[in-house]
């Protein structure tokens, strides 16, 4: 008996193996391979591009004593020149900025930072003999829902780092934070020092810089490349990024009988422009110089792309009648 079941197990292994070998050849020549494939590529081609961001403070404690703080951060080359990208630079008397790439260390002066959008370039005093950089010019305007997302982080101590997730969303506020634009969600958490990281499509494009993280749904907000591309030239123009602002609170509101939905103005700062010239609260924004207002990420957008001291003109429904302003946008806030 003993001897008849383990002829019966021999005879079973072979046909075992062969179904493990047939699978694997089976996904050894499957799209996920090659996916498998372009993804190490990817790897290859741009990891040499990130580096490690360093910032050390000075400050004095409420004794008078100082004491030193380190913030670190990810960031990635953006030209020839040494140029990095990385979140904003903490506020404070920094004694030291520099960058880390393949254990070495290269002092780093900063360029320009933007509070608001978690942005700051910073310049290699003496960059690497050799280093790649990535293309702002080159990077996707925007990549459907659904795409594939590849970050390139620099968490803690350890080397650079893939991720691999999804386009998730595009949001320009989460909760009551009201972004300057439209950020884009993605499926990839964001860890301790992984900000400033550099974000790909499939093909290798960027796709943005990791600038926020939301670790309840295991996902991240990134900086997209055409507000990306403004930001960083005016952060090399004049160090700081001027934003526009209407002062109008706007909220999104789904119109009845399923009709899509309207951008309506919450409230308005007492004192501002908006204020002065006589937007109320409850006005509908029916259209931004000539443009219908079909969303609330595109009247956002639009203001991001509008300059200071400039004016806007909103076509905007109160009750059942039109009417028409000029607003002169303002410094923001």
């Amino acid at each position: 008996m003993v001897e008849m079941h383990l002829r019966t197990r021999l005879r079973r292994v072979p046909l075992v193996f062969l179904v493990f070998r047939l699978a694997t050849l089976a996904l050894e020549a499957s799209p996920l391979a090659e996916l498998e494939d372009s993804l190490q590529a990817l790897y290859r081609e741009n990891h040499d591009a990130v580096v490690r961001v360093k910032v050390a403070l000075r400050a004095t404690d409420e004794e008078g004593k100082e004491r030193a703080s380190l913030t670190v951060l990810s960031g990635f080359f953006i030209d020839e020149q040494g140029t990095v990208l990385t979140n904003a630079l903490p506020e404070g008397d920094a004694s030291r900025i520099y960058i880390e790439k393949d254990g070495r260390q290269y002092l780093a002066l900063k360029l320009g930072t933007d509070r608001r959008t978690n942005i700051s370039i910073i310049q290699t005093a003496k960059p690497p003999t050799s280093y790649k950089s990535v293309s702002l010019a080159d990077a996707i305007e925007e990549a459907p829902l659904g795409s594939l997302a590849f970050a390139i982080t620099s968490p803690l101590e350890f080397a650079p780092t893939p991720k691999f997730g999804l386009v998730s969303g595009r949001e320009s506020q989460f909760s009551e934070i009201e972004f300057a634009f439209t950020y884009t969600r993605i499926s990839i958490p964001s860890g301790p020092a992984e900000g400033g990281a550099p974000v790909f499509d499939r093909k290798g494009r960027l796709l943005g810089v990791t600038v926020a993280t939301l670790p309840e749904v295991n996902s991240s907000y990134i900086v997209p490349a055409k507000p990306l591309r403004r930001i960083v030239k005016k952060l090399r123009e004049q160090g700081v990024y001027k934003h526009a602002d209407t002062h109008l609170r706007l909220e999104e509101k789904a119109m009845l009988l399923d009709a899509g939905n309207e951008v309506v103005i919450r409230s308005v700062e007492p004192g501002s422009q908006a204020d002065k010239i006589g937007i109320k609260a409850g006005d509908v924004i029916l259209s931004i110089d000539g443009q219908p207002a079909i969303s609330l990420n595109q009247v956002r957008d639009q203001i991001f792309f509008s300059e200071q001291e400039t004016f806007i003109e909103l076509s905007l429904r109160r009750g059942d009648e039109p009417i028409d302003f000029a607003l002169l946008l303002e410094p923001s806030d």
